[in-house]
């Protein structure tokens, strides 16, 4: 696995309760992100803003004027849909605290961002990809959409953080 900070992570850090105003984010380069062959995050998006009205997703990495992929969910979702090419680190942290979702990379996954937001308290949740890595953190991700969905009404991750450590720590 890659190697990620564990160095501030003891025990399993304490999460913002569950509201129906849920927050997802996504990050990691435009290209990450770009449907391949079939694979494509955008039908995960539009199930989670329409299952959750209050819901918002915020996709850092996205250039919203040439990932022309983006536009129609952008159109039919306004302002819950936030796309947003760079955040300065500080505020990128400051943003992740009030994240409630972090969702890997799809369809190209990779590095070490799930794991280390998962360190951070953020409930992990993805789709699994035909081509990946290995971290524990992807047992958290799921083969479909409406598995993933489940996954945010009954999130399970015990034991996760532990082995996140053990692999990539």
């Amino acid at each position: 696995g890659i190697p990620v900070n564990d160095s501030a992570v003891d025990t399993a850090p304490e999460r913002r309760p569950l509201t129906e105003a849920l927050r997802f984010v996504a990050s990691g380069s435009a290209i990450k992100f770009r449907p391949f062959r079939g694979e494509d995050i955008r039908p995960l998006i539009r199930q989670i803003l329409q299952q959750w009205p209050k819901a918002t997703f915020t996709l850092i990495g996205a250039n919203p004027r040439n990932n022309f992929w983006w536009w129609g969910l952008k159109l039919r979702f306004g302002q819950r849909l936030q796309l947003r090419s760079y955040i300065p680190y500080e505020q990128y942290m400051a943003f992740m605290q009030q994240t409630d979702f972090f969702i890997d990379s799809h369809p190209f996954p990779g590095g070490t961002a799930f794991a280390e937001q998962i360190l951070a308290g953020r409930r992990g949740i993805g789709l699994i990809a035909k081509v990946q890595g290995y971290s524990p953190a992807d047992k958290l991700k799921r083969a479909s959409v409406a598995e993933v969905l489940a996954t945010v009404q009954d999130y399970q991750d015990a034991g996760i953080i532990e082995e996140i450590i053990a692999v990539n720590g």
